[in-house]
């Protein structure tokens, strides 16, 4: 998937590990990459404990909920980064248990990110404006004949 964001404005990436069994997932992890384009600010994974980068750089936020995760149950790591290089760019996550997975395809994912700089809106004049500054222009030019004749 891609996804388009702005320069030094905070975005947050979402993984969710969801077990499709057949058993329990034991110790579950899901591990997130932030490329030297972002910069981790906080994260969010309730219940588990984490490692990450400090506040400002880049690097990995890893989350472990310890103990079993159920079949049909899911974890969920939120991340919020932001970038001052305009470009693209892409943010990987994985997950992993202690528990074997008879599928292993399914355990990454990333986004390809484009970050640019924000559009700036140019102040215009509504219709109404626009003629009384045609009415304007026209009496101006109007004087200014009257003048040399």
């Amino acid at each position: 998937s891609s996804l388009a964001v702005l320069t030094n404005e905070p975005v947050t990436f979402t993984a969710v590990s969801l077990n499709q069994g057949p058993s329990d997932a034991q110790n579950l992890s899901i591990t997130m990459t932030l490329t030297p384009d972002f910069r981790y600010t906080a994260h969010t994974a309730t219940g588990a404990t984490c490692t990450t980068p400090q506040v400002g750089n880049s690097g990995v936020v890893t989350c472990t909920w310890a103990g079993a995760t159920a079949v049909n149950a899911s974890r969920t790591l939120s991340v919020v980064a932001f970038s001052n290089n305009q470009g693209a760019t892409a943010v990987n996550a994985s997950t992993v248990s202690d528990t074997s997975d008879p599928v292993t395809a399914n355990n990454v994912g990333n986004v390809s990110v484009q970050v640019g700089f924000p559009i700036e809106e140019i102040p215009t004049v509504n219709q109404y404006g626009l003629i009384l500054l045609g009415l304007m222009l026209g009496l101006l030019g109007f004087v200014a004949v009257r003048r040399n004749s």
